[in-house]
Protein backbone atom coordinates (compact mmCIF):
# COMPACT_ATOMS: atom_id res chain seq x y z
CA UNK A 1 0.00 0.00 0.00
CA UNK A 2 1.78 3.64 -0.87
CA UNK A 3 1.27 6.11 1.69
CA UNK A 4 0.62 9.88 1.95
CA UNK A 5 1.40 12.23 3.86
CA UNK A 6 -1.19 15.07 3.32
CA UNK A 7 -2.61 17.78 5.99
CA UNK A 8 -6.13 18.03 6.17
CA UNK A 9 -7.58 20.70 8.94
CA UNK A 10 -11.21 19.74 9.78
CA UNK A 11 -12.95 22.27 12.08
CA UNK A 12 -15.34 20.29 14.11
CA UNK A 13 -17.63 20.37 17.48
CA UNK A 14 -16.14 18.54 20.22
CA UNK A 15 -19.38 16.26 20.60
CA UNK A 16 -19.92 15.17 16.76
CA UNK A 17 -16.08 14.52 15.93
CA UNK A 18 -16.02 12.30 12.78
CA UNK A 19 -14.08 11.13 9.69
CA UNK A 20 -15.28 10.58 6.04
CA UNK A 21 -14.38 7.53 4.26
CA UNK A 22 -13.74 8.49 0.49
CA UNK A 23 -14.85 6.03 -1.88
CA UNK A 24 -15.08 1.98 -2.19
CA UNK A 25 -12.35 0.80 -4.18
CA UNK A 26 -9.75 -1.12 -2.48
CA UNK A 27 -7.40 1.77 -0.73
CA UNK A 28 -4.05 2.48 -1.86
CA UNK A 29 -3.19 6.20 -0.30
CA UNK A 30 -3.44 6.53 3.56
CA UNK A 31 -3.82 10.44 4.12
CA UNK A 32 -3.05 11.59 7.44
CA UNK A 33 -4.94 14.61 9.29
CA UNK A 34 -4.84 16.62 11.76
CA UNK A 35 -8.53 17.00 13.46
CA UNK A 36 -9.62 20.87 15.24
CA UNK A 37 -12.17 21.36 17.52
CA UNK A 38 -13.71 24.49 18.47
CA UNK A 39 -11.47 24.27 21.82
CA UNK A 40 -8.49 22.76 21.19
CA UNK A 41 -6.38 21.24 18.60
CA UNK A 42 -5.86 17.64 18.94
CA UNK A 43 -2.81 16.39 17.37
CA UNK A 44 -3.71 12.64 17.07
CA UNK A 45 -3.58 10.76 13.85
CA UNK A 46 -6.68 9.45 12.49
CA UNK A 47 -6.27 7.68 9.62
CA UNK A 48 -9.02 8.09 6.15
CA UNK A 49 -8.60 5.23 2.96
CA UNK A 50 -8.65 6.98 -0.30
CA UNK A 51 -7.79 5.96 -3.67
CA UNK A 52 -5.09 7.79 -5.56
CA UNK A 53 -7.27 8.41 -8.49
CA UNK A 54 -9.34 10.28 -5.70
CA UNK A 55 -6.71 13.32 -5.07
CA UNK A 56 -6.80 15.67 -7.65
CA UNK A 57 -3.92 18.01 -8.74
CA UNK A 58 -3.28 21.33 -10.74
CA UNK A 59 -1.24 23.42 -12.99
CA UNK A 60 -1.84 27.19 -13.62
CA UNK A 61 -0.73 28.78 -16.68
CA UNK A 62 -0.13 32.66 -17.63
CA UNK A 63 -0.70 32.52 -21.05
CA UNK A 64 -1.93 30.87 -23.94
CA UNK A 65 0.54 29.81 -26.65
CA UNK A 66 2.31 27.16 -27.83
CA UNK A 67 5.31 27.50 -25.43
CA UNK A 68 3.02 26.73 -22.13
CA UNK A 69 0.64 23.99 -24.42
CA UNK A 70 4.22 22.02 -23.79
CA UNK A 71 4.34 22.95 -20.38
CA UNK A 72 0.70 21.35 -19.69
CA UNK A 73 1.87 18.36 -21.92
CA UNK A 74 4.87 17.77 -19.58
CA UNK A 75 2.66 17.96 -16.19
CA UNK A 76 -0.42 15.81 -17.66
CA UNK A 77 2.68 13.41 -18.77
CA UNK A 78 3.77 13.27 -15.51
CA UNK A 79 0.65 12.54 -14.02
CA UNK A 80 -0.40 9.81 -16.39
CA UNK A 81 3.09 8.50 -15.40
CA UNK A 82 2.04 8.33 -11.65
CA UNK A 83 -1.76 7.24 -12.28
CA UNK A 84 -2.95 10.74 -10.84
CA UNK A 85 -5.67 13.41 -11.83
CA UNK A 86 -4.30 17.20 -12.56
CA UNK A 87 -6.71 19.88 -13.91
CA UNK A 88 -4.39 22.73 -15.91
CA UNK A 89 -6.11 26.03 -16.42
CA UNK A 90 -4.45 28.96 -18.31
CA UNK A 91 -6.45 32.32 -18.27
CA UNK A 92 -8.25 33.78 -20.89
CA UNK A 93 -7.01 37.30 -21.33
CA UNK A 94 -3.24 36.04 -21.22
CA UNK A 95 -1.06 37.52 -18.56
CA UNK A 96 -4.22 38.85 -16.52
CA UNK A 97 -2.68 38.36 -13.02
CA UNK A 98 -6.08 38.53 -10.80
CA UNK A 99 -7.57 36.08 -13.42
CA UNK A 100 -5.05 33.84 -12.74
CA UNK A 101 -4.73 34.28 -9.15
CA UNK A 102 -8.77 33.37 -9.51
CA UNK A 103 -8.03 30.24 -11.30
CA UNK A 104 -5.04 29.20 -8.83
CA UNK A 105 -8.04 29.93 -5.48
CA UNK A 106 -10.62 27.91 -7.34
CA UNK A 107 -8.62 25.02 -7.80
CA UNK A 108 -7.46 25.53 -3.64
CA UNK A 109 -10.81 25.39 -3.21
CA UNK A 110 -11.82 22.62 -5.40
CA UNK A 111 -9.69 20.04 -3.19
CA UNK A 112 -6.16 20.02 -4.92
CA UNK A 113 -3.34 18.21 -2.32
CA UNK A 114 -0.63 19.88 -4.65
CA UNK A 115 -0.27 22.72 -7.48
CA UNK A 116 2.48 24.45 -9.21
CA UNK A 117 1.85 28.35 -11.00
CA UNK A 118 3.82 30.09 -13.20
CA UNK A 119 4.15 33.05 -10.74
CA UNK A 120 3.86 35.57 -13.74
CA UNK A 121 3.37 38.50 -11.10
CA UNK A 122 5.63 37.35 -8.61
CA UNK A 123 5.08 39.51 -5.69
CA UNK A 124 1.43 39.14 -6.46
CA UNK A 125 1.49 35.65 -5.68
CA UNK A 126 3.36 35.58 -2.04
CA UNK A 127 -0.02 35.76 0.02
CA UNK A 128 -1.92 33.32 -2.60
CA UNK A 129 0.82 30.99 -2.32
CA UNK A 130 0.78 31.57 1.41
CA UNK A 131 -3.07 30.97 1.63
CA UNK A 132 -3.12 27.63 0.05
CA UNK A 133 0.09 25.99 2.21
CA UNK A 134 -1.98 27.04 5.14
CA UNK A 135 -4.84 24.70 3.77
CA UNK A 136 -2.18 21.61 3.45
CA UNK A 137 -1.75 22.23 -0.16
CA UNK A 138 1.83 21.75 -1.98
CA UNK A 139 2.75 24.44 -3.62
CA UNK A 140 5.75 25.09 -6.54
CA UNK A 141 6.59 26.64 -9.12
CA UNK A 142 7.50 27.03 -12.64
CA UNK A 143 9.27 29.23 -15.38
CA UNK A 144 8.79 32.63 -12.97
CA UNK A 145 9.55 31.70 -9.70
CA UNK A 146 8.09 33.47 -6.75
CA UNK A 147 10.56 34.38 -4.92
CA UNK A 148 9.98 35.10 -0.83
CA UNK A 149 7.02 32.74 -1.49
CA UNK A 150 7.02 29.60 0.72
CA UNK A 151 6.47 27.35 -2.61
CA UNK A 152 8.66 24.41 -1.80
CA UNK A 153 10.86 23.82 -5.21
CA UNK A 154 10.93 26.32 -8.68
CA UNK A 155 11.27 24.47 -11.69
CA UNK A 156 13.03 27.07 -14.94
CA UNK A 157 15.61 28.53 -16.18
CA UNK A 158 17.80 31.51 -14.38
CA UNK A 159 17.15 34.54 -16.27
CA UNK A 160 20.38 35.93 -15.47
CA UNK A 161 22.20 32.79 -17.18
CA UNK A 162 20.59 32.43 -19.72
CA UNK A 163 21.22 36.27 -20.67
CA UNK A 164 24.66 35.34 -20.41
CA UNK A 165 24.89 32.37 -22.71
CA UNK A 166 22.70 33.92 -25.53
CA UNK A 167 25.05 36.92 -25.49
CA UNK A 168 27.95 34.49 -25.30
CA UNK A 169 26.27 32.69 -28.27
CA UNK A 170 26.28 35.85 -30.36
CA UNK A 171 29.30 37.60 -29.57
CA UNK A 172 30.86 33.81 -31.03
CA UNK A 173 28.84 33.73 -33.92
CA UNK A 174 30.71 34.19 -37.21
CA UNK A 175 27.30 35.66 -38.46
CA UNK A 176 26.89 38.17 -36.24
CA UNK A 177 27.37 41.85 -36.83
CA UNK A 178 30.66 42.20 -34.74
CA UNK A 179 32.56 44.91 -36.56
CA UNK A 180 29.40 46.66 -37.67
CA UNK A 181 28.90 50.25 -36.23
CA UNK A 182 24.64 50.68 -35.26
CA UNK A 183 22.08 49.66 -32.22
CA UNK A 184 21.35 46.76 -30.83
CA UNK A 185 17.33 47.00 -29.88
CA UNK A 186 16.60 44.94 -26.19
CA UNK A 187 12.82 43.45 -25.82
CA UNK A 188 10.75 42.43 -23.26
CA UNK A 189 6.91 41.20 -23.07
CA UNK A 190 7.34 42.18 -19.36
CA UNK A 191 9.55 44.63 -18.12
CA UNK A 192 10.67 44.50 -14.77
CA UNK A 193 9.80 41.39 -14.11
CA UNK A 194 12.32 39.45 -12.12
CA UNK A 195 13.46 36.50 -14.46
CA UNK A 196 13.06 38.52 -17.62
CA UNK A 197 14.94 41.31 -16.26
CA UNK A 198 17.78 39.48 -15.22
CA UNK A 199 17.75 37.83 -18.69
CA UNK A 200 17.57 41.38 -19.99
CA UNK A 201 20.46 42.52 -17.91
CA UNK A 202 22.45 39.34 -18.14
CA UNK A 203 22.36 39.66 -22.50
CA UNK A 204 23.33 43.27 -22.00
CA UNK A 205 25.95 42.75 -19.50
CA UNK A 206 27.65 40.71 -22.53
CA UNK A 207 26.92 42.60 -25.80
CA UNK A 208 27.98 45.92 -23.97
CA UNK A 209 31.84 44.48 -24.47
CA UNK A 210 31.43 45.55 -27.95
CA UNK A 211 32.29 49.13 -28.31
CA UNK A 212 30.96 49.22 -32.09
CA UNK A 213 27.36 48.70 -30.63
CA UNK A 214 25.08 50.57 -29.25
CA UNK A 215 22.40 48.99 -26.60
CA UNK A 216 18.87 50.48 -25.93
CA UNK A 217 16.96 50.24 -22.80
CA UNK A 218 15.13 47.80 -22.67
CA UNK A 219 11.21 48.32 -24.87
CA UNK A 220 7.79 46.46 -23.98
CA UNK A 221 6.99 44.00 -26.91
CA UNK A 222 4.07 43.14 -24.79
CA UNK A 223 2.16 39.80 -24.47
CA UNK A 224 0.72 39.24 -27.39
CA UNK A 225 1.66 37.96 -30.88
CA UNK A 226 -0.11 41.07 -32.98
CA UNK A 227 1.33 43.75 -30.65
CA UNK A 228 4.94 41.70 -30.78
CA UNK A 229 4.83 41.93 -34.69
CA UNK A 230 3.75 45.85 -34.56
CA UNK A 231 6.81 46.51 -31.93
CA UNK A 232 9.28 45.36 -34.27
CA UNK A 233 7.71 46.76 -37.18
CA UNK A 234 7.71 50.45 -35.55
CA UNK A 235 10.78 49.86 -33.69
CA UNK A 236 12.94 49.00 -37.33
CA UNK A 237 11.06 52.11 -39.42
CA UNK A 238 12.27 54.32 -36.35
CA UNK A 239 15.23 53.25 -36.02
CA UNK A 240 17.08 52.68 -39.75
CA UNK A 241 20.84 52.57 -37.97
CA UNK A 242 19.33 49.20 -36.27
CA UNK A 243 21.28 46.25 -36.79
CA UNK A 244 20.19 43.82 -34.16
CA UNK A 245 17.05 42.94 -32.19
CA UNK A 246 16.79 40.94 -28.86
CA UNK A 247 13.68 39.97 -27.89
CA UNK A 248 13.40 38.23 -24.93
CA UNK A 249 10.00 36.42 -24.58
CA UNK A 250 7.80 33.56 -26.88
CA UNK A 251 6.47 36.37 -28.88
CA UNK A 252 9.20 37.62 -30.62
CA UNK A 253 10.42 34.74 -32.91
CA UNK A 254 7.46 33.88 -34.61
CA UNK A 255 6.87 38.01 -34.53
CA UNK A 256 10.17 38.54 -36.43
CA UNK A 257 8.84 35.51 -38.93
CA UNK A 258 6.14 37.76 -39.98
CA UNK A 259 8.01 41.24 -39.89
CA UNK A 260 10.14 40.17 -41.97
CA UNK A 261 7.69 38.32 -44.54
CA UNK A 262 6.48 42.00 -44.63
CA UNK A 263 10.12 43.75 -45.24
CA UNK A 264 12.07 41.55 -46.39
CA UNK A 265 14.75 44.08 -47.13
CA UNK A 266 15.09 44.07 -43.09
CA UNK A 267 18.25 42.18 -42.82
CA UNK A 268 19.21 42.83 -39.08
CA UNK A 269 20.16 39.92 -37.18
CA UNK A 270 17.76 38.49 -34.34
CA UNK A 271 18.34 36.37 -31.60
CA UNK A 272 14.96 35.37 -29.13
CA UNK A 273 14.15 32.94 -26.88
CA UNK A 274 11.58 29.82 -27.11
CA UNK A 275 11.45 27.29 -29.32
CA UNK A 276 7.74 27.90 -31.03
CA UNK A 277 7.22 26.73 -34.22
CA UNK A 278 7.29 30.07 -35.91
CA UNK A 279 10.29 30.58 -34.55
CA UNK A 280 12.16 27.80 -35.70
CA UNK A 281 10.67 28.53 -39.54
CA UNK A 282 12.36 31.68 -38.97
CA UNK A 283 15.19 30.16 -38.28
CA UNK A 284 15.39 28.00 -41.03
CA UNK A 285 14.09 30.77 -43.63
CA UNK A 286 17.11 32.69 -42.24
CA UNK A 287 15.09 35.54 -40.80
CA UNK A 288 16.31 34.73 -37.40
CA UNK A 289 19.96 34.11 -36.38
CA UNK A 290 19.22 32.45 -32.66
CA UNK A 291 16.87 31.03 -30.49
CA UNK A 292 16.95 29.85 -26.50
CA UNK A 293 15.01 27.10 -25.86
CA UNK A 294 14.14 26.37 -21.88
CA UNK A 295 12.68 23.12 -21.55
CA UNK A 296 8.90 24.06 -21.26
CA UNK A 297 7.94 20.32 -21.57
CA UNK A 298 10.52 20.35 -18.65
CA UNK A 299 9.05 23.01 -16.57
CA UNK A 300 6.05 21.27 -16.46
CA UNK A 301 7.17 17.43 -16.16
CA UNK A 302 9.22 17.96 -13.30
CA UNK A 303 7.39 19.84 -10.52
CA UNK A 304 4.49 17.15 -10.60
CA UNK A 305 7.12 14.27 -10.87
CA UNK A 306 8.39 16.35 -7.15
CA UNK A 307 4.93 16.42 -5.37
CA UNK A 308 4.19 12.77 -6.73
CA UNK A 309 7.27 11.32 -5.73
CA UNK A 310 6.82 12.52 -2.16
CA UNK A 311 2.85 11.95 -1.60
CA UNK A 312 2.65 9.26 -3.21
CA UNK A 313 5.83 7.19 -2.54
CA UNK A 314 6.79 8.48 0.51
CA UNK A 315 10.12 10.34 -0.74
CA UNK A 316 11.56 13.12 0.47
CA UNK A 317 10.33 16.26 -0.50
CA UNK A 318 12.01 18.09 -3.20
CA UNK A 319 13.30 21.40 -2.56
CA UNK A 320 14.99 23.80 -4.55
CA UNK A 321 15.58 24.64 -7.89
CA UNK A 322 15.27 22.53 -10.95
CA UNK A 323 16.85 23.45 -14.02
CA UNK A 324 15.76 22.40 -17.25
CA UNK A 325 18.75 23.60 -18.47
CA UNK A 326 19.27 26.15 -21.20
CA UNK A 327 19.51 25.25 -25.36
CA UNK A 328 20.91 27.16 -28.38
CA UNK A 329 19.18 27.00 -31.60
CA UNK A 330 20.88 28.36 -34.95
CA UNK A 331 20.65 28.06 -38.45
CA UNK A 332 23.08 25.24 -38.37
CA UNK A 333 21.23 22.82 -36.45
CA UNK A 334 18.24 24.05 -36.37
CA UNK A 335 16.41 20.89 -37.83
CA UNK A 336 17.40 19.00 -35.09
CA UNK A 337 15.13 20.76 -33.14
CA UNK A 338 12.16 20.53 -35.47
CA UNK A 339 10.63 16.95 -34.85
CA UNK A 340 10.89 17.09 -31.28
CA UNK A 341 8.99 20.88 -31.14
CA UNK A 342 6.34 19.83 -33.91
CA UNK A 343 5.61 16.34 -32.80
CA UNK A 344 3.99 14.97 -29.88
CA UNK A 345 5.42 11.77 -29.15
CA UNK A 346 9.18 12.88 -30.33
CA UNK A 347 8.84 15.01 -27.49
CA UNK A 348 7.88 12.83 -25.34
CA UNK A 349 10.74 10.22 -26.31
CA UNK A 350 13.25 13.12 -25.88
CA UNK A 351 12.09 13.92 -22.92
CA UNK A 352 12.03 10.20 -21.21
CA UNK A 353 15.60 9.99 -21.50
CA UNK A 354 16.54 13.26 -20.46
CA UNK A 355 14.40 12.98 -17.18
CA UNK A 356 15.67 9.53 -17.07
CA UNK A 357 19.37 10.57 -17.15
CA UNK A 358 19.15 14.38 -15.10
CA UNK A 359 16.51 14.17 -12.81
CA UNK A 360 16.39 11.29 -11.02
CA UNK A 361 15.68 10.91 -8.23
CA UNK A 362 14.49 14.21 -8.71
CA UNK A 363 15.02 14.88 -4.78
CA UNK A 364 18.56 14.44 -5.39
CA UNK A 365 19.09 16.19 -9.15
CA UNK A 366 17.73 19.97 -7.56
CA UNK A 367 19.96 22.69 -7.04
CA UNK A 368 19.77 24.81 -3.95
CA UNK A 369 18.13 28.07 -3.75
CA UNK A 370 21.97 29.72 -3.38
CA UNK A 371 22.81 28.96 -6.79
CA UNK A 372 19.65 30.49 -8.54
CA UNK A 373 19.65 34.18 -9.66
CA UNK A 374 16.74 35.48 -11.25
Amino acid sequence: MKKVMIWLLAVVFVMSLTVLGIGCKEPEVVIETVVETVTETVTETVEVEVDKEDLLFGYVLHVPNPFTESIKRGAEAASLDYGVNIEVVVTQAGGATQEQIALFDALVAKGVVGITVVAADTAAWIVPIQNAVDQGVLVATANVYAQGSSATMYAGTSGWMEGQIMGDAILNDPDAPIDEVGKVIIGSCLPGLPVLEGRTDGLIDKLSTNPNWEISDVFDTTLALESTVAFWENTYLANPEMIMGCGSCAFDGPGILRFKDKYPEADFYFAGYDLEPDGLKALQEKKANILMGQGPFLQGYLPMMAMYEHLLNGNPLTEGWADPGSEVVTQANVDDFIERETNEFAEREWYDKVIAEQFIPIWEKVKPWSEYTP
